[in-house]
């Protein structure tokens, strides 16, 4: 089996310029549990994960409090996908 008979054409992705949320919703939306992080012009810089997302919402450094909130991912719109994503991208 080769990785193109898996993955998604065209490919769907952000830029780590998009917000958590955003690429949340992409994922929720999608049913996907990675999403490529690209430039602008389609290149490939990192990749996100649902992990990734989980660790954020619960990474005080990032979200400059401690105590949880119930699940609901709040004060993570301003975070972006360039400050969690895994770079490089192998």
């Amino acid at each position: 089996m080769r990785i193109r008979e898996l993955m998604s054409s065209p490919v769907v992705g952000v830029t780590a310029e998009a917000t958590l949320e955003e690429a949340a919703a992409l994922m929720l939306d999608r049913g996907y549990t990675t999403l490529p992080v690209l430039t602008a012009a389609g290149e490939l810089v990192g990749l996100i994960t649902e992990g990734d997302l989980a660790a954020a919402r619960y990474a005080p450094a990032l979200r400059g409090r401690t105590e949880p909130d119930g699940g609901v991912m709040l004060g993570v719109d301003a975070i972006t996908v360039g400050s969690v994503m895994r770079a490089p991208a192998l």
